[in-house]
């Protein structure tokens, strides 16, 4: 934990947004190898989110939101593709997700956050989606991290990446209403995540 700590120190520290870009996956990576068990096995990705809300709050990483942003702000969009903009994604959810936290505590409900249950708490910064996996013939459900303001595109770009989808043009986000598949676009308001 030490490591990461001293990682995301380093991060705030930097000024240009691609040495902070390293430094965040410098950190992504040091969680994987961290939280690897002895038989080979890492985290799986829907396992992550989790993992990172925790250690950004176990580090005390308050300038988390600031950093992303300027990190999203500043660098170029096709350096944002794949991986970097995926884990950097993980980031500002993993922010949203504790600043829900701290409103809700604030307001005096009881929060807790139940990782084990499989199931992310109900904020707009994660969303589940249902992918068919046409080699094995099975249905893989997947968490994804997603930003306020979110496009289709980016959820079909973020999937396309968790799945190894190759050929991500070819999908979209549809809805099943009486049978009939209805693509789906993604819009915020008041703070909630809603499909029109």
């Amino acid at each position: 934990m030490r490591q990461i700590a001293t990682l995301f120190v380093r991060l705030q520290e930097a000024e240009l947004p691609l040495a902070k870009l390293d430094l965040l996956l410098a950190a992504v990576s040091t969680i994987f190898e961290a939280t690897t068990c002895c038989n080979g096995q890492q985290l799986s990705a829907d396992d992550f989110l989790p993992v990172l809300v925790m250690v950004v709050a176990h580090c005390g990483f308050i300038g988390a939101e600031i950093e992303a942003e300027y990190m999203w702000g500043l660098l170029q969009p096709s350096l944002l593709s794949g991986e970097a903009g995926y884990y950097l994604t993980a980031l500002c959810s993993a922010v949203h997700v504790l600043k829900n936290f701290s409103l809700s505590e604030q307001e005096g409900g009881t929060s807790t956050l139940d990782w084990d249950s499989s199931t992310m708490p109900n904020c707009s910064s994660v969303l589940r989606v249902i992918i068919p996996d046409e080699y094995n013939g099975s249905i893989q459900t997947r968490t994804l991290p997603i930003r306020p303001h979110t496009t289709t595109k980016e959820v079909c770009r973020i999937i396309a990446h968790k799945a190894r989808i190759t050929n991500a043009q070819d999908y979209g986000l549809f809805k099943l209403i009486d049978g009939e598949g209805r693509e789906q676009t993604i819009r915020y308001h008041g703070g909630e995540m809603n499909f029109l």
